[in-house]
């Protein structure tokens, strides 16, 4: 993940060179993420990115923030600190508003623990993001607010103990004993429908 990072700064770097002119610019959003019905089901996002403007249509940045899943059907629960590198393209800058077209690509951080008797280790994954949105400019000058709905994947991995230090499965499995080993690993893939709020100049 080092390397991706630095590979990523170092890009942004070259194409400040090559251009000249780039301007300084920030997006920072907050989301539900959603995949049930209920709201209590639903996780969120706050999200802040920053980078550079190759010119009134493209954006180039860097973005990091927290975010909150429930997973499974018993409704454990990870945070994730997402590490991403992400583009904006906006149809018609010129105009007072315009339609968005955003992807975000990184990776998430993982933390979660339930209860003192799961002794949950988690470990993050992949996270991929496309949206597409609208945005409104506020009066003459660069900021702007921004409405967007999309696609959001992150995978995590999970172990787990029970108090005897015998691994268990996460897994909802017909004549499960919570006490009884079944297995040590399990990998969750979260597929999200993201509906976000953003604001930035």
């Amino acid at each position: 993940m080092k390397k991706a990072t630095f590979l990523i700064c170092f890009l942004l770097t070259q194409i400040s060179f090559s251009y000249g002119q780039l301007r300084y610019t920030n997006h920072h959003e907050v989301g539900l993420l959603t995949y049930a019905t209920s709201i209590g089901q639903s996780g969120f996002s706050a999200l802040t990115n920053h980078g550079v403007a190759l010119n009134p249509k493209v954006s180039l940045l860097l973005g990091t923030g927290v975010e909150h899943y429930l997973y499974d059907r018993m409704e454990h629960k990870v945070w994730i600190v997402p590490l991403t590198g992400g583009v904006r393209y906006l149809s018609k800058p010129e105009e007072r508003s315009s339609f968005v077209v955003a992807g975000d690509l990184g990776y998430g951080l993982a933390f979660s623990k339930d209860d003192e008797s799961s002794n949950e280790i988690s470990s993050g994954g992949i996270k991929v993001n496309p949206m597409l949105g609208w945005r409104w400019k506020l009066g003459e000058k660069r900021s702007w607010l921004q409405a967007g709905v999309g696609y959001h994947f992150q995978s995590i991995k999970l172990k787990a103990a029970d108090n005897k230090g015998e691994t268990i499965n996460f897994d909802v499995i017909p004549g499960y004993i919570p006490n009884q080993t079944i297995s040590g690993k399990t990998s969750v893939d979260m597929q999200r429908i993201v509906l976000r709020l953003g604001f930035g100049f």
